[in-house]
């Protein structure tokens, strides 16, 4: 019987970040111009302490809110229904409560990004519209991710940071670059930057010093085996993308969201929706078998996704 990889959140192992053909130049000269943002050092220090088995609520806290324009965003983040509940969270010391330190690190996290994505481009051009689609679909497959994990051995908060971070790699990526000209120019980075995704993700979990199951989730993007045994986190991540297809929801690049084609006919009609994003047969069985589900049980979760994404504000 071939050994499942768990997932705790601290998980303390190398990561083997793939290589890429060195004679792909183009693909080279992304990975040689791509610059990783150091992660926000208020952000790091909530994560630093979610590892530790005690820390000071308090003294935590009132570092937090030292970094008013974090304080902001993690409020902004925490304030719909899903955190809230039918109480509102009061202060950062309660969210740290509330959440609990993992949960108010994927707050942070989802802060930071915000602040490092979203604020970044003020400008109304192509990469501003296409990084800010991308932020909302990682969120809608980061909830996606936690429910579904609820059936596994991996921890609903390391799930839910495994979908805010999938696609990171291309927003990043992109916020180097000059405004495109037009259309064709951002679809153009965007089908170079699709294959190097997982290896641009993985960079960023290892800087920023995420989890290491969780980088090794991320580069091993639309894989269910890692070093050839079944990888939990892996799974959940391909079965998450594959049920919000289900429900409608595919991110198709510089093209926004596109229709899941529920026919053979719709799916002729729609032939722009590329073959990577529709998930093989035999792939998500291989997701379902990592976790010992059964593919009724991931249909059922539809209605809870769905509220799910209504009380997060995503839908």
């Amino acid at each position: 019987m071939r050994k499942i990889q768990m997932s705790t959140f601290n998980d303390t192992e190398e990561l083997d970040i793939p290589q890429i053909e060195e004679d792909n130049e183009q693909v080279l000269g992304l990975l040689d111009r791509f610059s990783i943002p150091p992660m926000n050092k208020t952000a790091a220090e909530i994560f630093a302490a979610a590892t530790q088995p005690r820390f000071d609520h308090k003294i935590l806290a009132s570092r937090v809110e030292a970094d008013p324009i974090l304080t902001s965003k993690i409020k902004s983040i925490y304030s719909p229904s899903y955190f809230n509940g039918r109480a509102q969270i009061p202060s950062i010391h309660q969210a740290l409560y509330r959440l609990g330190p993992t949960g108010f690190c994927c707050v942070a996290l989802e802060a930071h990004l915000e602040i490092e994505l979203l604020d970044a481009d003020k400008r109304n051009n192509q990469w501003g519209k296409l990084i800010k689609n991308q932020h909302g679909f990682s969120k809608m497959l980061g909830h996606t991710a936690r429910i579904i994990s609820r059936l596994s051995g991996v921890q609903a908060d390391l799930a839910y940071m495994g979908g805010l971070l999938h696609r990171v790699g291309s927003s990043i990526a992109i916020l180097g670059h000059k405004e495109p000209q037009d259309p064709m120019e951002a679809q153009s980075l965007w089908d170079r930057l699709e294959p190097v995704q997982s290896i641009l993700c993985a960079k960023i979990a290892k800087e920023w010093q995420m989890p290491e199951v969780l980088q090794h989730a991320l580069g091993n993007r639309g894989q269910v085996l890692y070093n050839n045994d079944p990888h939990a986190l892996s799974a959940i991540l391909l079965l998450a993308e594959d049920l919000l297809k289900e429900v409608g929801f595919i991110f198709d690049g510089p093209s926004g969201f596109a229709k899941k084609p529920r026919s053979n006919a719709a799916k002729q009609k729609n032939s722009e929706i590329p073959e990577v994003l529709l998930t093989t047969h035999s792939t998500r069985q291989e997701a379902l078998d990592a976790l010992d589900l059964k593919l009724d049980q991931l249909s059922s979760f539809q209605r809870e996704l769905h509220r799910v994404l209504k009380s997060s504000n995503l839908i």
